[in-house]
């Protein structure tokens, strides 16, 4: 692999008291077939008292791009330069806790999404990935030169923007709504992703800054722990309906037996209690009961309405609140031939917690809402309980 081009593209002023200068490397393989459109970019920039330098990488990790000898080599030749120098790697698609312990401490910034644009159906996987990623223990690991590694959700997509399919500079505004900006300023700052404004700073509307400027987001993405999603639910409707059809429901039991579960295919899931049947082992059969409270059960013979409690009634021990698991993942009330089926979710419910250093608990709470106008779309509503 060697570099064919260099060229510096941009040079200006960021803030007050410092300058910045861009230079890329392209990159290609010795392959006569396919090359490799990859870049380094070197990026420079003078403060008041020292000189910052920053590598991103390109084409480096993620499922398709990870190529632990470049990393190598790389994260070897900038220790020997003896400077501080962060190092950033991308692009991420399709990155695994797996794949980034294997490289967190020769990094200092990886990237663990695809880009991220600014609509809401692009930004809505990257709360699965937060969540895997906080779980893993390697928010904030030992990296590159004494310093951190941190997992990179992408720049923030915000305010006067331009698009990646054109060379044209900014020239319009996000696609987001303002609860859709909060919601992702909120989730960065939760799962302590690095925060990289990707719009144009020269035209910053008073409520883009605002959102990146919060006092208390920033706080926690630069000085909380314990950072983690405690609960997702989902309110879909659970509906007993005729077996089959477009809304099948795959179910399944945890390993203890004290849940049983589901998801569709859109992955939306939850969860209820399920107490298993006493004579499950003589039927040879999964069978049990489904407890939305500790009175109200799953009954197949319950009214057929929209809502969900609609579908539960009293606790009884009558057949029509006995429920079999198939090994296929259906569950059937065999005494009306009747199965359980999730429908449209009408909205999901996220939490995620933090601590603060001074004893501070902190608590958001993420509410996804049908968006009216678009049905492909969701609005993001965020609300923050400080302790």
């Amino acid at each position: 692999m060697v570099g064919d081009s260099i060229s510096s593209h941009y040079t200006g002023s960021m803030l007050s008291g410092a300058s910045i200068s861009v230079h890329t490397i392209s990159l290609h393989t010795d392959s006569q077939t396919k090359a490799k459109a990859c870049k380094f970019v070197l990026f420079s920039w003078f403060g008041r008292t020292n000189r910052c330098m920053a590598v991103k990488h390109d084409c480096a990790f993620g499922e398709r791009d990870l190529h632990l000898e470049e990393l190598v080599a790389v994260s070897e030749a900038i220790l020997h330069t003896g400077r501080q120098i962060v190092y950033s790697i991308a692009p991420g698609e399709n990155a695994t806790p797996v794949m980034a312990a294997a490289i967190a401490n020769m990094t200092n910034l990886y990237r663990v999404s695809a880009h991220i644009w600014d609509t809401w159906v692009e930004l809505e996987p990257a709360f699965n990935i937060a969540r895997d990623f906080a779980a893993s223990g390697l928010v904030g690991a030992s990296g590159l030169g004494g310093g951190r590694s941190w997992p990179d959700l992408d720049v923030l997509p915000f305010g006067w923007l331009t698009d990646g399919d054109t060379d044209n500079g900014p020239y319009r505004s996000s696609r987001l709504t303002d609860s859709e900006m909060k919601t992702q300023m909120t989730l960065w700052g939760m799962a302590r992703s690095p925060l990289m404004f990707g719009g144009d700073m020269r035209h910053l509307d008073q409520t883009t800054l605002d959102v990146l400027t919060n006092p208390t987001v920033l706080e926690i993405n630069s000085n909380s722990f314990g950072n983690t999603e405690i609960l997702r639910f989902a309110t879909d409707t659970i509906k007993v309906a005729e077996c089959g059809g477009s809304n099948h429901t795959r179910w399944n039991t945890s390993h203890n037996s004290s849940q049983i579960c589901w998801r569709r295919k859109n992955n939306s899931e939850g969860c209820y209690k399920w107490i298993p049947h006493a004579n499950r082992t003589n039927t040879g059969h999964n069978l049990g009961r489904v407890f939305d409270t500790n009175k109200t059960c799953l009954d197949a013979k319950a009214s057929h309405g929209k809502n969900r409690s609609e579908h539960f009634s009293p606790c009884r021990d009558h057949p029509s609140q006995t429920w079999k698991l198939t090994p296929s993942g259906d569950l059937v009330n065999d005494h009306l031939g009747r199965c359980a089926i999730s429908v449209s979710e009408d909205d999901l419910t996220r939490i995620w917690v933090s601590y603060g250093h001074s004893g501070t608990y902190y608590s958001f709470f993420f509410r996804f809402l049908p968006n009216k106008k678009l049905s492909t779309s969701r609005r993001g509503l965020c609300c923050l309980l400080q302790c």
